[in-house]
């Protein structure tokens, strides 16, 4: 479900309190927009990181994170230089944070640096994928993090995860014509359709904590298509 995980260097979970997970979809195309938030109950102040699993055929295009107010927004650097910024900011008791991609476990994870005790942490993240066809339909699947190696799966996680504020949501676009929209995983799924070519879906109630899979069929499917991109500037 595209849910991450935030632990601390003694290993102990931060709880997660609020998600919001928003795509855009345009034919063959997606972008995924995540937020969640987490806050540090404990005493002490925690040296944490975010950890979540990406799709097949998808990149982390933009993330930010917000403490407290305080808003520090991803760039890109060489890999070593990176991590060197990143240790000497944290000598210096200075909020930072470190994003990598683990090609060997199709993760990424980010580096965030101290948590202080009652600090609240807003991570927001997007990435963009191709989607492919199953059998006429496009499917869109939101993964859950669970899948990541070394990350737990009991039951615990899966409390703190679905007993907290929530939305899922997603608008679509089918150039070749949008003939219906399903969940074969999620029968919560809501569908509102806009016109023959888009609609909107909503999930704010999610019953169970397994992959979230849209299937998408267009009126047309296997029709060629074609974007244009234009720079505003």
């Amino acid at each position: 479900m595209g849910v991450g995980k935030l632990v601390s260097k003694n290993s102990s979970e931060i709880p997660l309190t609020g998600l919001a997970i928003h795509s855009t979809i345009r034919d063959l195309n997606a972008r995924v927009e995540i937020k969640q938030r987490f806050h540090n109950v404990g005493k002490n102040a925690q040296e944490i990181t975010f950890l979540f699993k990406l799709p097949k055929n998808s990149a982390v295009c933009s993330f930010h994170a917000d403490v407290n107010g305080r808003t520090i927004k991803g760039q890109l650097k060489e890999k070593e230089r990176a991590k060197n910024d990143y240790e000497d900011a944290i000598a210096s008791s200075k909020g930072a944070f470190l994003a990598e991609q683990l090609e060997d476990v199709g993760s990424f994870q980010i580096s965030i640096g101290s948590l202080l005790p009652g600090e609240e942490l807003l991570i927001s993240l997007d990435y963009v994928m191709q989607l492919t066809y199953v059998d006429e339909e496009v499917q869109l699947i939101l993964p859950n993090n669970s899948a990541v190696k070394g990350l737990s799966t009991t039951e615990s996680r899966y409390k703190d995860v679905f007993a907290i504020s929530q939305r899922i949501s997603a608008d679509i676009f089918m150039s070749q014509g949008l003939s219906s929209v399903s969940s074969p995983s999620h029968c919560e799924l809501s569908f509102s359709p806009i016109d023959k070519k888009q609609g909107r879906i909503v999930m704010t109630e999610i019953s169970n904590p397994n992959d979230i899979i849209i299937n998408i069929k267009p009126s047309s499917p296997f029709l060629p298509t074609s974007d244009v991109e234009i720079d505003s500037e």
